[in-house]
């Protein structure tokens, strides 16, 4: 890759990583964030599923490396701010749009979950590197960029479930154009990126790992609120 876009990736990188770490919130958030920050910060010998009633709600991968890097709340939050900065970066390796990754950065859902603790800047920085795997394979047809796709993929599902729904198109893309050694090494990374998940999915049921005890509000089978609530 040529060294300007790197250099410009990187500038994107340190920008962005400034701005949502200024704009950060210091202390003990509320409902979910404060929820992670108390999971990280206490975590002790239940493991990193502890604190939570599903492996749904538990986003392991994320809580091991906040407990691997932080040890007060504002420290959460910045992983948070990295990963919504790194997302930036990547971003713009996929468009080499300038203006665009800038105005990427500024946008207002991206802004404010890199401002406080939540998973979902580091699935959106997982999506943004599968994503320039793929482009790479289906350009070049490297078997690395396929083997780092499925590696990344598979990692993303102990962060957020997800990147269950970009598999089924990989999977489309990969069929039509790896040989079938090929296709064979990517299903062995992928299962042995996402051996904690498929260990979870056996152990602790489908529905535990899928939707947890949130089902029918994750598939938008019922209101969150009382529909005296939503009427008044």
């Amino acid at each position: 890759m040529p060294r300007l876009p790197l250099r410009r990736a990187l500038a994107l990188f340190l920008g962005a990583f400034a701005l949502f770490a200024l704009t950060a919130q210091r202390g003990l958030g509320w409902g979910d964030s404060g929820e992670f920050q108390y999971r990280i910060l206490t975590l002790g010998a239940e493991g990193i599923l502890s604190g939570c009633d599903s492996f749904a709600t538990a986003h392991p991968l994320y809580v091991a490396v906040c407990k691997i890097f932080c040890s007060t709340p504002f420290h959460v939050t910045l992983v948070s701010a990295f990963f919504g900065a790194l997302a930036v970066a990547l971003f713009y390796l996929l468009s080499r749009n300038l203006p665009l990754a800038a105005l990427f950065a500024l946008a207002h859902g991206l802004w404010w979950l890199s401002t406080v603790s939540e998973v979902y800047t580091m699935s959106l920085c997982f999506f943004a590197a599968e994503l320039l795997a793929l482009r790479r394979f289906e350009e070049k047809g490297s078997v690395g960029a396929l083997l780092a796709l499925a590696a990344l993929n598979g990692l993303h599902l102990e962060i957020h479930n997800f990147a269950l729904l970009a598999l089924p198109v990989y999977a489309w893309v990969v069929f039509r154009r790896s040989r079938p050694c090929v296709l064979l090494a990517a299903v062995v990374v992928w299962i042995l990126a996402a051996s904690f998940w498929l260990w979870c999915l056996v152990t602790l049921g489908p529905a535990n790992v899928l939707w947890g005890r949130y089902g029918a509000q994750v598939l938008s089978l019922k209101p969150i609120l009382p529909a005296a609530v939503l009427l008044n």
